[in-house]
């Protein structure tokens, strides 16, 4: 098992570096550690989420299952704007803020080694599965 790490501010892409909502990236897991399991059961395989609720002991930041993910834009932009719109979740009005910080609401699909992981249709449910 690969162990989580937080990933310092010099390894973010560029463009995340002007969004004050992140407070930080947690690769290979949650920054809650294993607890994060027992608190959010039903989130534990998605390849990315963000922690978004205000009153929230890490509000600001985004969690990848994934190092590698850091590199997924569509991704990143999708989790920052849960940061930015907090309280609303996939609603218009997180919907408005990912748009305008240059997110999509279309499908996608990314295929690495042999991970697949699929943005479904409503824009929260991201599945991993093996391609082996």
């Amino acid at each position: 098992m690969v162990e989580g790490k937080i990933m310092p501010k010099r390894e973010y892409p560029e463009y995340l570096k002007w969004f004050p909502q992140i407070k930080g990236i947690f690769a290979n897991g949650c920054i809650y550690g294993e607890d994060y399991r027992k608190l959010y059961p039903k989130m534990t395989w998605q390849a990315a989420h963000a922690h978004s609720s205000p009153d929230e002991k890490r509000a600001g930041w985004i969690c990848l299952r994934r190092e590698g993910l850091i590199h997924n834009r569509f991704l990143l932009l999708h989790e920052v704007a849960h940061l930015i719109a907090a309280g609303h979740n996939n609603d218009y009005v997180w919907a408005y803020h990912l748009l305008s910080i240059g997110g999509t609401l279309d499908e996608f699909i990314i295929e690495r080694n042999s991970l697949r992981i699929i943005l479904c249709e409503d824009m929260h449910e991201l599945v991993l599965s093996s391609m082996a």
